[in-house]
């Protein structure tokens, strides 16, 4: 029998791989540390104070990423990385929060995301590939929510 990969390391070159993708595109990038968080990585641009948090979740192959609806955060940004094998290319399907929630049966099925085991398999992620856009108008909103409020 194969032997099972660690999946805390399977994680964390998940977060790796975001944070190499978000600082080639000049994002400031701060990666958190330890178990069992909700914030994996905290983005933000030079030019505003207010930065964007990130949830990572992480496979190796084409699989289901474990997900219920009832653990996202509307205003936090998903990466959704699909790691292949060694010698293949990165894959990153990127959605905001609220966009999760709005779309839900579309992204979940039909149980909308509800149980214990809810999970998003990767014909329902697909549409979301490569949408690093959501970090520009996430940024760009949280600028110009600063500029109103005068700070």
């Amino acid at each position: 029998m194969a032997k099972r990969r660690d999946s805390q390391k399977s994680g964390l070159a998940g977060e790796f791989f975001v944070a190499a993708e978000l600082l080639k595109r000049d994002f400031q990038v701060a990666l958190t540390m330890g178990n069992a968080k909700s914030v994996d990585i905290i983005v933000q641009r030079e030019d505003t104070s207010l930065p964007v948090t990130v949830q990572v979740k992480t496979l190796r192959s084409s699989n289901c990423y474990l997900i219920g609806v009832r653990d996202v955060v509307p205003s936090q940004i998903y990466v959704f990385v699909l790691l292949r094998k060694v010698a293949q290319p990165v894959e990153y399907f990127i959605v905001f929060g609220q966009e999760m929630l709005d779309r839900r049966f579309e992204i979940w099925g039909q149980n909308g995301g509800d149980g214990d085991f809810a999970g998003i398999t990767m014909g329902r992620i697909r549409p979301f590939q490569d949408r690093w856009d959501v970090f520009d108008n996430m940024l760009n909103k949280a600028s110009s929510n600063k500029a109103i409020d005068g700070d």
